[in-house]
């Protein structure tokens, strides 16, 4: 049996945001996507040692469908190598509406999810 690590990005006040654009919190946040522009080398250094050695991506929905539009595209860096060779599983709150054969669902479907 595998490991869960959890991968969150937080301010030091606990805020817990998503890294990328101002539409990925739809719940009143008025400063969303303030972390993309000041991502360097340091903190993209910091992003790789702490996804070392992972085996495959275990995704919500809202993530899900972020990853798939933003990293196949993406071909060059570490992060995108580690991103789309992955295995991607989704862990949606209901059945997600993902064409077979890539619909992978813990614990029901076999196999991942790749976008």
């Amino acid at each position: 049996m595998g490991l869960i690590h959890i991968e969150l990005f937080t301010t030091l006040d606990l805020v817990g945001q998503a890294p990328g654009g101002p539409d990925e919190d739809p719940v009143e946040f008025p400063f969303g996507g303030w972390q993309a522009p000041l991502i360097d080398e340091a903190t993209g250094a910091q992003i790789l040692t702490a996804y070392e050695g992972t085996d495959a991506l275990l995704l919500g929905r809202r993530t899900y469908d972020i990853f798939a539009a933003y990293w196949p595209h993406q071909k060059d860096g570490a992060i995108a190598e580690l991103f789309n060779h992955a295995p991607k599983y989704v862990a949606p709150r209901g059945t997600p509406n993902l064409p077979p054969p890539r619909r992978r669902r813990p614990g029901f479907d076999s196999g991942p999810l790749t976008c």
